[in-house]
């Protein structure tokens, strides 16, 4: 079998070093959802400022609030540095902690914890080697329990970029959640288990065709091929004859462990998420193509690709241009650079929204909005999609030039109704401030009533460049 058909992830240099306090986890808890910190059945939201202040220096930070009844509760706002108690490693510019957002019940102790990545963080003698914090859950939210993962030996270098993207999900099929780990710079992912007790097998999936490797590697877990086992999908952008493109590969579990199943097998290379848009409890995968031309001659392309017994296939690509899609594909839109899959309306099927960040509104110059797409069972469906930004009605705020509303977007029931709510970042929203809105989940659609804007003044996070909604846990 060639390297190219069949790549098995085998067990390499790796180092966990945990800061545990507390008790350990019961055994006898059920596992918290993803993003439900203090495991009251809502989804609780964090949001990364990678290049926020900390004591006035721009290392990064996390800010955390809780999901309610009502909505997010500002009220629960706490936010998490490396200046905080419990928390490894020492507060530097250019750390970018917070670059990176996964959730999971890693200790399965009923309340889920939080992985944050720090990739320009230095690692002894090593910069921009990248190092990613767990944070663990409690019934106050997550608490000073800690665990740092890190690069070791060989593995380590400049520039390394590990925690660059992470994902969470079973990956070992052991019955506890694993975390995927990006490393660009060792053009390879890898895959801690154990991490309920701070540490745990550490496994290394380097990446198909990894010479061509140029930038972007995203990681999105998922049981994509219906067999009730996550895989993960790694999209990435490849160049080759110095002609950059993106691709998406996808590994899945196999007798020897998280293995290669489709090589190049959809559109892809940029943002990414996934989520069942056609109702078969197959999940499916949206992702943002990077063309070999310039991807923004029509303002963008998204793929939506149809999970299976066999893997992923590609059922549409859409553009601002694809009929009744609202608006239209101009240059610099930036068409699918925010992605959340959800099902916003209660049906069972996923929907799909969409940021285009560079969007004009009205003679507002890239002042953003978001489509949404709704799901259906032959996948996704343009009928009935809808442009919303800061000028449809309900909406709180004004459209404004720079705002870039739908930079990143992330789907999460934060009510505990049962139906995702949308939430939407603008992290050029008064300057370097940031702001985000909450879009309630209806049985009728997505609209602006309903919505919520919380900016940095409503978190307490204000003055110290959050940018926020730049991240949004997805």
């Amino acid at each position: 079998m060639t390297v190219r058909s069949m790549i098995t992830i085998g067990v390499a240099a790796a180092a966990i070093t945990a800061m545990l306090s507390g008790v350990s986890a019961s055994a006898a808890a059920a596992p918290a959802g993803a993003g439900d910190f203090n495991g009251d059945g809502r989804r609780d939201v964090a949001f990364g400022s990678p290049l926020g202040t900390v004591g006035g220096v721009g290392g990064g930070f996390v800010t955390v609030v809780h999901g309610g009844s009502s909505g997010l509760d500002p009220a629960t706002t706490r936010v998490i540095s490396q200046a905080g108690s419990g928390v490894p490693g020492d507060v530097a510019a250019n750390n970018r902690f917070g670059a990176s957002l996964a959730s999971a019940d890693f200790d399965r102790d009923g309340y889920a914890d939080l992985a944050i990545g720090a990739p320009g963080e230095t690692v002894g003698q090593f910069t921009r080697a990248g190092t990613v914090t767990v944070v663990y859950g409690s019934a106050q939210g997550l608490s000073t329990r800690t665990a740092r993962l890190t690069l070791e030996g060989a593995r380590q270098s400049d520039d390394g970029r590990f925690g660059e993207s992470l994902a969470a999900a079973d990956l070992t099929a052991d019955g506890a959640a694993d975390l995927a780990v990006s490393a660009g710079g060792d053009e390879a992912f890898w895959v801690y288990a154990g991490l309920g007790s701070g540490g745990g097998a550490v496994t290394r999936v380097p990446l198909d065709d990894g010479q061509f490797y140029d930038s972007g590697l995203n990681l999105t877990a998922a049981d994509f091929t219906g067999d009730g086992h996550a895989d993960v999908a790694a999209g990435w952008v490849e160049r080759i004859d110095g002609i950059p493109g993106g691709r998406v590969d996808l590994y899945a579990k196999s007798a020897s462990g998280l293995s290669l199943l489709q090589s190049d097998a959809v559109p892809g290379g940029g943002t990414s998420a996934a989520g069942d848009v056609n109702g078969d409890e197959i999940a499916d995968l949206v992702t943002r193509v990077v063309l070999s031309e310039d991807p923004e001659t029509n303002g963008g392309t998204v793929a939506v690709s149809l999970g299976s017994g066999t893997g992923l296939h590609l059922q549409t690509l859409v553009t601002q241009d694809t009929a009744s899609v609202p608006g239209t594909g101009e240059q610099g839109d930036l068409f699918g650079a925010g992605l959340a899959v959800g099902d916003v309306n209660g049906d069972r099927r996923a929907d799909v929204a969409i940021g285009a960040p560079g969007e004009d509104v009205s003679t507002t110059s890239d002042a953003g909005a978001f489509i949404l797409l709704y799901g259906s069972g032959n996948g996704v469906t343009t009928t009935g999609a809808v442009q919303i930004g800061q000028n449809t009605a309900g909406v709180p705020g004004n459209a404004e030039s720079g705002d870039r509303f739908a930079a990143e977007l992330s789907a999460a029931d934060v009510t505990g109704d049962g139906r995702a709510d949308l939430l939407s970042g603008a992290p050029g929203e008064d300057g370097t401030e940031g702001a985000v809105w909450s879009f309630p989940g209806a049985a009728s659609g997505l609209t602006g009533t309903g919505s919520t804007a919380y900016n940095t003044t409503t978190l307490g996070i204000g003055g110290r460049t959050a940018r926020l909604g730049e991240i949004i846990l997805p």
